[in-house]
């Protein structure tokens, strides 16, 4: 059972919606990439990739930091 949590997802579904988001926005980076003359592509990389950054905090975010994660980083 999951628990709705605040906004009215579950926070398996905001997982999910940020893992996509972000999927999405690493494949878009990578095409604006091959088009890396034209001066919008240029910028649209660079907001795309700042964007992935985002995207990629929020899912980490989204995961609880326990001692037993900070443990096996360690060993």
């Amino acid at each position: 059972m999951s628990k709705k949590v605040k906004g009215g997802l579950t926070l398996q579904s905001k997982r999910e919606i940020a893992k996509n988001a972000a999927s999405i926005a690493l494949g878009a980076v990578a095409l604006t990439g091959f088009a890396f003359r034209n001066r919008i592509a240029r910028k649209a990389h660079v907001v795309l990739g700042v964007a992935l950054i985002g995207l990629v905090a929020l899912h980490h975010s989204l995961y609880p930091k326990s001692a037993d994660n900070k443990k096996r980083l360690v060993s």
